[in-house]
C-alpha cells in the first residue's frame, strides 16, 4: 500500500483532501446496509486519526460493529452536515 498524498496528517489532525467524497461514499454504503461500510469506515478512521472528525467516526464504527446501521448514520450526520453540503 503506497502512501497517498491526499491522506490527512495524523500529527496535525488535518482531514484528507477527499474526506467529503469518502464520507459521502460511507453514508451511501450505510444507507444501503452494505457490510463494506465497516471496512470503508476503518480505512477512513486510520486516515483521520487525531482530527476532530475521528470522534464521530469512532461512534459510527461502534454502531456498525453492532450492525446498527441506522445509529451509525445518525452518528455521522454532524460530519455530513459540515463536509458534504
Amino acid at each position: 500500500f503506497a502512501a497517498d498524498e491526499s491522506e490527512g496528517d495524523a500529527t496535525t489532525g488535518e482531514l484528507p483532501d477527499d474526506f467529503a467524497d469518502q464520507l459521502s461514499n460511507l453514508k451511501n454504503l450505510i444507507e444501503e446496509y452494505d457490510s463494506e461500510a465497516g471496512d470503508v469506515l476503518e480505512g477512513l478512521l486510520a486516515r483521520v486519526r487525531g482530527a476532530d472528525a475521528s470522534h464521530e467516526l469512532s461512534a459510527a464504527k461502534r454502531c456498525l460493529d453492532g450492525y446498527d446501521f441506522d445509529a451509525a448514520a445518525e452518528a455521522l450526520e454532524p460530519l455530513i452536515e459540515v463536509h458534504c453540503k
